[in-house]
């Protein structure tokens, strides 16, 4: 039998949280849901496509073809209120087999993606779930970082990066240019803001759906959101696409819907979202369609759509300058 790759490079292991185990090749460690991370499993089928339609955007995933299961990790708390068929959250306390940071390849279960390099993003997750088609990540497969470990810790490199030996450096663009759409994204752009779904605003561009999922994944990182409702506010802030029509006067917003308003527009995850609006969590989903009720959007980032046309939310500075990285700044 072939050895398992062991890593030894130090950055990658000094990179791996202290419940990956690194005591040898074959030691696993249990470790219960609902501590560090969320825990969503699904057959492995089901895992291997999700995280090649997600490429880049995924973030730690387990996989087992003896057992026929996949673990997506996902941000701690972020997935409370999963309810996608086929799949199942992990309630708190359920124990989860980990790996080694070694352990790539096999039957047991293993890493397709290591912890250290991004999360996923539950509606993220949940959109990959429901989509049927092709992503330009297909390909990621036969890449060799999901064969055998990277010799140094792997990260999506963004068009503001430049690598200087091992470490990942940002260079001082401006964040206009970092932040231009092409005429393809601008179009894409048109359709979300509207709250269009993807397979309608495919079929009216003329387009293939995981083309329009690839240009929406483009927008997403050029702005560093993952989120429709973030992303529309994103490109709305930059005065790069221009907002939906709207009825003439906007609707009358409490102080706390319009705190809601704007945690939906600058946050990605059900977590972020109730932490900025300062209400729990399992309220989120309710608060948000109570909001979209009221405003007579389609939904939420229809929503946002509308609050931009109605001048209910920030400037392009703001929403530009907040979310990318400082020039000059090393980014670890």
């Amino acid at each position: 039998m072939r050895p398992r790759p062991l890593i030894t490079d130090p950055v990658l292991l000094e990179d791996m949280p202290p419940w990956v185990p690194r005591d040898g090749l074959r030691t696993m460690r249990t470790v219960r849901s609902g501590v560090h991370w969320d825990a969503i499993r699904m057959p492995v089928g089901d895992a291997l496509r999700v995280h090649q339609f997600l490429g880049p955007n995924s973030g730690p995933v387990l996989a087992s073809a003896f057992a026929g299961i996949g673990v997506f990790l996902l941000n701690l708390g972020s997935a409370s209120d999963w309810s996608v068929p086929g799949t199942r959250l992990l309630r708190p306390g359920a124990n989860v087999e980990i790996p080694p940071a070694s352990v790539t390849r096999g039957r047991d279960m293993r890493w397709l993606v290591l912890p250290g390099y991004g999360t996923t993003d539950a509606y993220a997750l949940e959109e990959a779930l429901a989509n049927r088609t092709t992503s330009p990540w297909a390909a990621a497969s036969a890449q060799p970082h999901l064969r055998r470990p990277p010799a140094a810790p792997r990260r999506f490199i963004t068009p503001e990066y430049q690598l200087t030996g091992r470490d990942m450096v940002a260079t001082p663009r401006s964040a206009a240019e970092l932040t231009r759409l092409t005429p393809a994204e601008k179009r894409v752009s048109e359709y979300l803001v509207a709250g269009h779904s993807n397979e309608e605003a495919a079929r009216e561009l003329g387009m293939n759906p995981g083309t329009y999922s690839g240009h929406l994944g483009n927008i997403g990182r050029k702005f560093h959101v993952t989120a429709r409702p973030a992303r529309a506010h994103a490109v709305l802030a930059s005065g790069q696409v221009e907002p939906p029509p709207a009825p003439e006067a906007a609707p009358h917003l409490t102080d706390d819907e319009r705190r809601l308003l704007r945690a939906v527009a600058e946050h990605s995850t059900t977590h972020d979202i109730a932490r900025a609006a300062y209400v729990a969590q399992a309220d989120v989903r309710l608060l948000i369609k109570n909001l979209v009720d009221k405003t007579g959007a389609d939904n939420d980032t229809h929503l946002i759509g509308l609050a931009h046309a109605w001048g209910l939310l920030g400037t392009a500075q703001q929403a530009v300058g907040s979310r990318l990285p400082h020039a000059g700044a090393v980014a670890r």
